[in-house]
């Protein structure tokens, strides 16, 4: 057999092996496209390793004193965020406190068990970001806007209080204490 000069010279594959050849690239490109980029995903998800949500238990941190004031408990519902007080861990508050300048129905109330977050949901720009929806401050018995942005590690949650517009609100750090 001659030795092959150009490129033209090779021999042309049969119809059989241009066939197998078609198979083998259409599994390499569905190995590499598809199968592999969803079983990375998987076990990312798996192993803990997707967004960190808001949801969990987290204490609050008043931003004039720095010392603890609650345990906050954040759960997701039909609804979007809701946060219920679960514990009081100020040390200067009386035993059981009720809520005195709360107006309407949540007067003279108890504040463990009271909802203080309701209807914010997670922004569809970042996930790490949670709107529109209002938090109710006991202290001063008003409610407002919030907004709250969670650390990527999941740890530290800064929670954005405002009436109008964001810019003139108030922030706390709160620090998750555990699912």
């Amino acid at each position: 057999m001659p030795k092959p000069t150009g490129l033209n010279d090779f021999r042309q594959p049969s119809p059989r092996r241009a066939q197998a050849y078609g198979r083998m690239r259409f599994c390499r490109f569905f190995v590499l496209h598809a199968l592999l980029p969803g079983l990375m995903f998987f076990l990312a998800s798996s192993l803990g390793l997707a967004e960190p949500t808001p949801e969990g238990l987290w204490q609050t941190i008043d931003p004039k004193t720095h010392l603890a004031k609650a345990l906050v408990r954040l759960t997701t519902t039909n609804d979007g965020l809701v946060g219920v007080i679960a514990k009081i861990t100020d040390p200067s508050a009386p035993p059981n406190p009720l809520c005195a300048k709360c107006p309407g129905e949540r007067a003279n109330q108890p504040l463990l068990g009271m909802q203080i977050i309701q209807g914010a949901s997670r922004s569809a720009r970042n996930a790490l970001v949670w709107s529109g929806g209002t938090i109710f401050d006991p202290e001063r018995g008003r409610e407002f806007k919030v907004k709250l942005t969670l650390d990527p590690n999941g740890n530290t949650l800064f929670v954005r209080g405002y009436a109008g517009i964001e810019l003139l609100g108030e922030t706390q750090v709160w620090i998750r204490q555990g699912p």
